[in-house]
């Protein structure tokens, strides 16, 4: 029982420890989990894409930022720079100064934190001036799989300095004989224990990365991993900083795992400096400063902070002013110089200063009493007030001190103790002396104490203006004049800097967005991906060219770049092009870029285009590629060597808009194979190079219609269903023997196929059903083929086509009755039936030397008697051509024509010979030989130009062509000639020559009434035959051409009743008429038309109603020329008869000039009405005015034509004519005046009532009193004469030759009673128009030079040169040119009536005028003269000629 007892106890012991170990392993297990916070989920495929959204926040602004990430970027080599996870790295270190936004990025990688923790974030550890020295870090972890190998993947992002005491352990180099910077160290060593401490797996992965201080340590940690390999050999390290200082002495720089990339003006990173010895582990590379890189990031920096970034590209200056603080490591081991940095690092920190740190660092270097003092308040207000002034400030609060003491020790020169007591509590609660001790931290109770003030406090002034002005210096670095933090400080070392200039250079998320100034843009070859939206919105780039070694280019990358007008890409190159995108809609690469007229594809990695995939019937997933959104601007595309498949439905529909675009294909020798679908529906392509494809998918070039040019390559093996299905631009097409089969409707609906050749045995779809598809046949619808050319084949035998059968749907049956030609080529031996059983127009067959059977079915549809066998002479083709009664060629046989030839001596013949090549293809033969004639000048030449000679006895000889091996002969009869003439043209006979080859003239066949030419030749360029010409000497089948006229009709009769053609104008109206005859019958129409020339100067106007062959005696009255023209037409000639034209002249009548009687010139006062009595006076034709008078006084009359258009004067005026005449009292004894000269009396206008008065002839006795009206004393000048206006009723009266001896009263309306004695001296001739109408002035003998020139100038006439209507309602005048002198101008008058009344007057110097007033169908009169200006007044001379136009426009 013991025993038993015993074992049962053992044996739960034993159990007991088993529960106890196994308890403990899974605590082990599980705390081991929760340290490492390992996944249990199944590891994510590698290429699984994540993006990640984080923000910084800057000057209390957040900037949103993205990056993208795969796992499979850590399977890139570490030792060389991964542009990829250089985005990524440089979004983590700015991430990593908010512990929230790394969090975040590390669960969008689907990353956990290692103990579920962040470590050393604000919340846990504060940086204070004792504990400083570390940094605040994430540890993410998950599991990878990588190349088919599992790895625990870890990324470490390190936080930069935050602006806190951290910013005293980054100047913090440690002990002078420490190789590391121990601030950094430090923080690497906490770090590195962590990881060693949380991370117990093996084959690791890390992705280590932090900017600023966070990049030092980061450094740090990445270099000792490597180096130690306790935890991940170095190609498993990746080490990614930014921004990052030198960390120590002598650090390994050949870790290519560590890459430390820096902006070259980053002044930061440049402490500790690089001639102090320190250095970085890894290779250090700088921010690309290449002009397209750096330019665009600062685009994309100013968009994100709206203002220019401030940053410079070198620390060349920055770094000469430190040296000169200290210039080597020992200087700055100096403890001022430590203190220096120091207060530099306290001052970068948070704009909310702790005074109690900097107390710490002063009292830490043992700094007090006024140096303190004054460091405290020169960093308190230098953000406030600025560098300079703070300095200046302190620098005069200490020299008031200085004062303050002077002043005191002279107050109290000489006072003993007591004295000195006394003052001191007289002040001692004043607020000077109490600030004094404040400041100095002291209490003065002696005046020793005073001067031991004063001399310490000069001692500590001299002492710290070393530290001021180094401390100025370190401190001018960083901070403007105004106390602002420098924007080349922080411009140049802020993340945002580092994110844009990488996204800048590597093409990261928005990294060119929206940048108007980019114009071409070539991706560099180290370049794996374009992020998203990276060139969103860059609507000026026209070329993008993207490398092969381009992988990925992800959503919306290129979005709405609308300038894009050539684009070149790997053909496999990886980019959005679906609508959507997991929770994305709309997001495809290349959306909106619809400019893009030329596509060039390179290589890529395969070298193969991806088909465009369906996810629904009909709906293409894929279909959102660059060449969607070309669309029809698409018209070139272009595959590179090293291409090889071109994707289905590459350009389906879309591409090209259904082929509106698409026409330029380049095809490099290395494609072979084209997708299904791939052309589809483009029907811009007109021709493709096949000559290297070896392979076509399904309907790849269907509803190519403009495709016209179709060579299929040799080594295509099939062409698959619906390949060329709607090509109807093809015209020809040619199957090579190499083509083993036609799926169905490879060809149907090529409607323009005019010619085929294919093998005569060839495998294609013949028959209306093929399983479940119907109507399938290869050829359907080829219905034009007009030619089939059959080759050899496999076999040589075209099978039989049994009527009726399912296979009877070949192409020949399409073709139909447009097929006329078939020809076999060598090698076929048997020709089936069937096959032509609709081909009723078969013309032509060719038929080779091998065929040696043709079943007698074959050709029965034909109509033999039109068709024709070509083939060679004895041989089946001949037999069968005789045995079916079907005409045969034989090829290289030769044909003479004519068959039946005729010649006679003397002449010439032209044979003609031809050997068929071909189908309607032949030679000209040119071996010729003449046989069985006698005379030695019949002969023939290579031309076939038989000539028989004169002598030629025989009565036929014989002629042979030879081509080849061939002969033929033709027998030519030799007769005597007699020839046929043809008349062609108006006349059409033939007329056979008599016996000596005479022709005669056909008068018999002309009509009465015509006249024929005849020439010789073909039309009226040939020669003209005169009638001396017949009979004419001919050819055989001469021709004569003959043209028919209408004689002119003949004038019989013209004016029969008065037998004259020139009139003389009575006023009376007449008829005029005219008589025509002709000789053609009644089919002779005769038509007239009526002209008028009213000016006689030979321009006619047509008498719109004046049609007939008399014209109206309404219509001819007036004086001019009048002309009828005679038109002669039968319904097809018409003759315009000007030779004959019909002149009619009625002139215009001649009117005496009255004469006035002496005795009428001065008649006595009677009381009653006197009348003049003319002489001359033809009543008819004149009027006259103020002929009679009742009161004594000067009269003028005036004597006008009644019809001035047409009449005229015997001396060829028109003009009215004026006399001067008196009306005297009976006591005066009158003397007559002087008869004035008619022909230069005054001109009378219409409308004058009134005339000039002459002076009287004598001297009165008694001079009159002067009164308004009454004659003055002296004749007026010319110029003061008064002006006469039409319509005045009294005119100026004369000037008396001699002043009287007493000035006369004039008034109104009195004449002077008595005359004076002297006869006034008229000179008729020198009085001219004055007024456009009527004008005139008397002017004196004694002219000066000028005016005499004048005088000389209006004597000549101005006539009206041109008249035209070139444009609407203007009309355009000329004259010609006088040499004006500086008063001289031109007057123009512009009128509808002929006596210009009412006229228009224009005056100017220049010889030309535009009239724009002229109405559509009016017809204006213009005339011209000369005038001057004397005196204010304007003197005219005579009118020139008359000129009229009819306004037309």
């Amino acid at each position: 029982m013991r025993k038993n007892r015993k074992r049962k106890i053992f044996n739960l012991n034993i159990v007991m420890l088993v529960i106890v170990f196994v308890a403990v392993m899974a605590a082990l297990i599980h705390s081991y989990a929760e340290e490492s916070n390992v996944s249990q989920e199944e590891i994510e495929s590698s290429d699984t894409i994540h993006n990640v959204d984080y923000s910084y926040t800057s000057d209390n602004k957040k900037y949103y930022q993205t990056f993208e990430y795969q796992d499979e970027m850590l399977a890139a080599d570490s030792g060389t720079l991964s542009t990829d996870l250089a985005k990524v790295t440089v979004g983590l270190a700015t991430a990593a100064y908010d512990e929230r936004e790394i969090t975040a990025c590390l669960s969008s990688m689907n990353y956990t934190l290692v103990a579920s923790k962040t470590f050393n974030y604000d919340g846990v550890r504060k940086a204070t001036y004792e504990d400083n020295d570390f940094v605040a870090f994430s540890i993410g972890y998950k599991k990878v799989s990588l190349n088919g190998e599992t790895y625990n993947a870890y990324v470490v992002p390190i936080r930069g300095t935050t602006g806190n005491d951290e910013w005293l352990s980054n100047f913090k180099l440690g002990a002078a004989g420490d190789s590391y910077h121990y601030g950094f160290k430090k923080a690497a060593d906490g770090v590195l224990s962590t990881l060693r401490s949380k991370i117990k797996t093996k084959n690791n992965i890390f992705l280590i990365t932090g900017h600023s201080r966070g990049a030092a340590v980061a450094n740090i940690v990445a270099g000792e991993l490597t180096i130690d390999k306790d935890l991940a050999s170095a190609d498993h390290i990746f080490g990614y900083t930014y921004a990052c200082p030198a960390v120590k002495i002598g650090a390994d720089t050949t870790l290519d795992n560590v890459i430390n990339i820096n902006n070259p003006g980053d002044a930061i990173p440049e402490l500790p400096l690089a001639d102090w010895g320190y250095q970085r582990y890894g290779k250090s590379l700088s921010l690309s400063t290449d002009k397209k890189f750096y330019d665009n990031m600062k685009v994309q920096y100013k968009n994100a902070l709206g203002r220019e970034y401030a940053g410079i590209l070198n620390t060349d200056s920055y770094v000469a002013t430190l040296k000169t603080i200290a210039g080597t490591r020992d200087a700055y081991f100096q403890p001022e110089n430590q203190m220096l940095f120091e207060l530099a690092g306290w001052l970068l920190g948070p704009k909310t200063k702790e005074m109690d740190t900097l107390a710490k660092i002063l009292a830490h270097y043992n700094v007090n009493g006024l140096i303190g003092k004054s460091i405290s308040n020169i960093l308190s207000d230098i953000t406030v007030s600025g560098v300079q002034t703070a300095f200046d400030k302190e620098n005069q609060n200490n020299k008031e001190i200085l004062i303050t003491i002077d002043g005191y020790l002279e107050d109290t020169v000489n006072m003993n103790e007591s004295e000195f007591e006394d003052w001191r509590k007289s002040i001692s609660n004043t607020s000077t002396f109490e600030k004094l001790q404040d400041e100095m931290n002291i209490t003065i109770r002696t005046r020793s104490d005073l001067v031991q003030l004063r001399k310490e406090v000069k001692e500590e002034m001299d002492s710290f203006s070393y530290t001021q002005s180094n401390l100025e210096t370190i401190l001018s670095l960083f901070y403007t004049t105004k106390g602002e933090l420098k924007n080349a400080i922080f411009d140049g070392h802020t993340p945002l800097t580092y994110v844009k200039w990488i996204n800048s250079t590597y093409y990261g998320w928005r990294g060119w967005q929206n940048n108007d100034d980019v114009k071409n843009m070539e991706i560099e070859n180290n370049i794996k991906r374009i992020d998203i939206s990276c060139f969103q919105g860059c609507q000026n780039i026209n070329q993008v060219i993207l490398p092969d070694t381009l992988e990925h280019v992800r959503r919306d990358a290129f979005e709405d770049c609308t300038g894009i007008k050539e684009l070149t890409m790997p053909v496999d190159l990886d980019y959005v092009n679906t609508y959507s995108l997991g929770s994305y809609t709309d997001c495809a690469s290349f959306k909106k870029c619809e400019n893009i007229e030329k596509i060039t594809y390179t290589k890529g990695k395969t070298g193969i285009m991806p088909d465009i995939k369906s996810n629904v019937v009909g709906v293409y997933a894929s279909r959102y590629t660059a060449e969607y959104y070309a669309g029809n601007k698409l018209t070139t595309v272009k595959f590179e060597e090293g291409v090889k498949n071109i994707g289905a439905r590459a350009y389906y529909e879309y591409a090209g808009s259904g082929g509106k675009g698409l026409k330029n294909i380049e095809l490099a020798s290395t494609v072979k194979k084209i997708g299904d679908y791939a052309f589809c529906n483009n029907k811009a392509i007109t021709d493709f190079d096949f000559s290297n494809i070896e392979e076509l998918g399904e309907r790849s070039f269907s509803g190519c219609s403009g495709l016209s040019d179709l060579t299929i390559p040799a080594g295509l093996k099939e062409i698959p269903a619906s390949c060329f299905d709607g090509c109807t631009g093809l015209s020809s097409l040619k199957i090579p023997e190499t083509i083993e089969k036609v799926c169905k409707n490879a060809f149907s609906d090529c409607t323009g196929i005019k010619e085929l050749t294919m093998p005569v045995d060839l495998d294609y779809v013949n028959t209306y059903s093929l399983g479940s598809y119907t109507d399938c046949a290869s050829f359907k619808k080829c219905e034009n083929i007009e030619k089939i050319t059959y080759t050899k084949g496999k076999t040589g035998i075209m099978p039989d086509i049994r009527s009726g059968s399912a296979s009877y749907y070949t192409a020949e049956y399409y073709a139909g009755k447009n097929l006329t030609t078939v020809e076999f080529q060598s090698g076929i031996e048997y020709i089936g039936a069937g096959s032509f059983d609709q081909a009723s127009a078969l013309k032509n067959i060719v038929l080779p030397c091998t065929v040696s059977a043709i079943s007698s079915k074959t050709f029965c549809a034909i109509n033999k008697s039109e068709a024709v066998i070509y083939g060679t002479k004895d041989t089946y083709a001949e037999s069968y051509a005789k045995e079916q009664k079907i005409p045969f060629r034989g090829w290289n046989d030769p044909i003479i024509t004519p068959e039946e030839p005729v010649a006679a001596p003397e002449e010439q013949v032209q044979l003609v010979g031809i050997a068929y090549t071909g189908v309607d293809e032949y030679v000209n033969i040119s071996d010729w030989s003449v046989k069985g004639c006698e005379s030695k000048d019949t002969h023939i030449d290579e031309n076939g130009l038989l000539t028989v000679g004169k002598d030629e006895p025989k009565g036929e000889i014989v002629v042979a062509a030879c081509y080849g091996n061939y002969t033929e002969t033709v027998k030519v009869r030799i007769v005597n000639p007699t020839y046929t003439v043809h008349f062609v043209g108006d006349i059409t006979l033939d007329v056979k020559t008599d016996e000596n080859c005479n022709v005669y003239c056909p008068k018999e066949y002309e009509e009465k009434g015509y006249e024929y030419q005849y020439y010789l030749g073909k039309d009226t360029d040939s020669e003209q035959l005169e009638e001396k010409d017949w009979p004419l000497t001919v050819a055989q089948d001469t021709e004569i051409y003959v043209k028919k006229m209408l004689k002119e009709p003949s004038i019989d009769k013209i004016n029969p009743t008065e037998k004259k053609m020139d009139f003389i104008y009575d006023g009376e109206k007449r008829e005029i008429f005219i008589s025509a005859s002709h000789e053609i019958g009644e089919k002779g129409v005769l038509s007239y038309q009526w002209y008028y020339d009213d000016m006689q100067n030979g321009d006619f106007e047509k008498i719109h109603l004046a049609t007939g062959a008399s014209i109206s005696v309404k219509d001819v009255k007036d004086s001019g020329v009048y002309k009828c023209r005679v038109t002669l037409c039968d319904g097809k000639d018409t003759t315009w008869v000007d030779s004959k034209m019909v002149r009619v002249n009625i002139t215009q009548r001649l009117v005496p000039i009255p004469i006035l009687q002496d005795s009428q010139k001065n008649l006595y006062y009677t009381g009653v009405e006197q009348k003049l009595l003319f002489e001359e006076l033809e009543t008819d034709w004149v009027n006259i005015i103020e002929a009679a008078a009742t009161l004594p006084g000067n009269y003028v009359a005036s004597v006008g034509l009644k019809d001035a258009e047409n009449c005229i004067w015997a001396d060829g005026t028109k003009e009215a004519k004026e006399y001067l005449w008196k009306i005297i009292e009976k006591e005066t004894t009158p003397k007559p005046l002087e008869s004035p000269t008619v022909t230069n009396a005054p001109t009378y206008e219409p409308g004058n009532t009134a005339s000039p008065s002459g002076a009287p002839d004598e001297k009165p006795s008694k001079t009159p009193e002067i009164k308004p009206s009454e004659a003055p004393t002296k004749s007026p000048a010319a110029t003061d004469a008064p002006t006469y206006e039409p319509g005045n009723t009294a005119s100026p009266s004369g000037a008396p030759g001699e002043k009287p001896s007493k000035t006369p009263e004039i008034k109104p309306s009195e004449v002077p009673m008595d005359v004076p004695e002297t006869k006034p001296t008229i000179t008729p001739d020198k009085i001219t128009t004055g007024s456009p109408d009527s004008d005139f002035i008397s002017q004196p003998e004694d002219m000066t030079g000028d005016s005499k020139e004048e005088t000389l100038l209006l004597e000549k006439k101005v006539n009206v040169k041109k008249l035209q209507n070139k444009k609407k309602n203007k009309l355009y005048i000329s004259w010609g040119k006088a040499n004006l002198s500086q008063k001289a101008f031109y007057q123009v008058q512009i009128s509808t009536k002929r006596n210009f009344k009412g006229a228009k007057n224009i005056y100017t110097t220049k010889s030309t005028y535009c009239y724009k007033g002229a109405k559509k169908g009016k017809k204006y009169y213009v005339r011209v003269r000369l005038g001057v200006t004397r005196d204010g007044k304007k003197i005219y001379g005579k009118w020139g000629k008359i000129k009229k136009k009819k306004i037309k426009k």
